[in-house]
């Protein structure tokens, strides 16, 4: 066997631009946030208050209350008793509408109603529930339940934006993104993104980012990108986070950093981002600028990629593990390694003649 590894690759700088950005967001909204999140839990005796309020002709009671069934605040969980108080509440709360609707989605014990969803979503739109209008756009745009029709699908993913729902803000960037049911924009795909980051939508920030990064609908600002890069991660997207560390190792809209690079690929790893434990790893391994040699925390971080099908990462950990680097030796875990960076990559290099090398 060889006394040293054939090759250790360098770090990836290649800049990534997410899945989600080529397609719609697929999935559905349900409850309201200021009501069905943020209230703290009620006693069995204000659901009973809340129920007599509801039949009394208080929809925002019979909302409340059907919340309660739903989340088993006071009582049992009970869907089916929440069903018939969501659609009291529908007469005038449209979030009660978009709460009924996706019950009739058929996953809490109600019987699969589709097309009573889309009504009920329809109309909680109406009524001005973002819920409402982006889960009526989900269906509509994947068709099931109801003629797919994403023309109409964009209409609702825009009004839920204009109801400042970030979902649907983003929906509507990927609808001009892809020119999906509205003619293809990339200027105003960006300002949509702009929008659902404004939200707090990180993925709506990452696109924000590449588009500015590589001046798509916009002018090239490759400070601007490097800004919605940062402010994505900090809503934890991972991708973004190695982004953010892919610009301050290239100096790429801000100064230069390695410290601070290192730092954003140990975020993006912390977040199952493989390219982030990838490049945390390398650094940890050779040593950069500001950062102290650390074989053994380089190991894991390369095995944390490894898990996360990271072909270079596999190949990585098993050269340690075959040549007793940041860890005592063992060939058994080395071939594991390696025929796994193979089995993610067939054509990766170096890793067949590693393999052979463990004869």
């Amino acid at each position: 066997m060889a006394t040293a590894p054939i090759s250790i690759f360098s770090l990836d700088l290649h800049w990534v631009r997410m899945t989600i950005l080529g397609a719609v967001v697929m999935s559905l909204a349900y409850g309201s946030p200021a009501t069905a999140q943020s209230e703290p839990e009620i006693s069995a005796r204000q659901l009973e208050i809340l129920v007599a309020s509801c039949k009394a002709g208080d929809e925002a009671s019979c909302f409340d209350a059907a919340s309660s069934y739903e989340n088993g605040e006071g009582v049992p969980k009970s869907a089916i008793k929440a069903l018939p108080l969501y659609i009291r509440a529908c007469e005038s709360e449209g979030d009660g509408c978009a709460a009924a609707g996706f019950i009739y989605e058929g996953s809490q014990g109600v019987p699969e109603d589709i097309a009573r969803a889309v009504s009920l979503y329809e109309r909680g739109c109406k009524l001005n529930s973002a819920n409402g209008c982006l889960n009526a756009g989900v269906t509509y745009n994947k068709g099931e339940g109801v003629s797919k029709d994403v023309v109409k699908a964009f209409s609702f993913f825009e009004r839920a934006c204009k109801l400042d729902d970030n979902t649907g803000c983003l929906n509507v960037a990927s609808s001009y993104d892809l020119g999906e049911g509205v003619a293809k924009d990339s200027t105003k795909a960006t300002s949509f993104y702009e929008r659902a980051c404004a939200l707090d939508m990180g993925v709506g920030c990452f696109g924000a980012a590449n588009s500015y990064r590589i001046g798509q609908g916009v002018k090239t600002d490759v400070a601007k990108a490097a800004s919605f890069f940062e402010r994505a991660c900090e809503l934890d997207e991972g991708v973004a986070c190695t982004s953010a560390g892919i610009s301050y190792t290239r100096g790429h809209g801000v100064k230069a950093n390695v410290t601070k690079a290192v730092s954003f690929y140990e975020r993006g790893c912390a977040l199952n981002d493989s390219q982030g434990c990838f490049n945390a790893g390398l650094a940890y391994y050779h040593q950069t600028d500001g950062v102290a040699q650390d074989t053994t925390k380089a190991l894991s971080l390369f095995e944390s990629s490894c898990k996360l099908d990271h072909a270079k990462s596999c190949y990585t950990a098993g050269v340690f593990y075959a040549y007793g680097m940041g860890v005592a030796k063992d060939l058994v875990k080395a071939k594991l390694l390696l025929d796994r960076s193979l089995a993610i990559d067939p054509e990766l290099p170096y890793a067949k003649q590693e393999l052979s090398n463990l004869e």
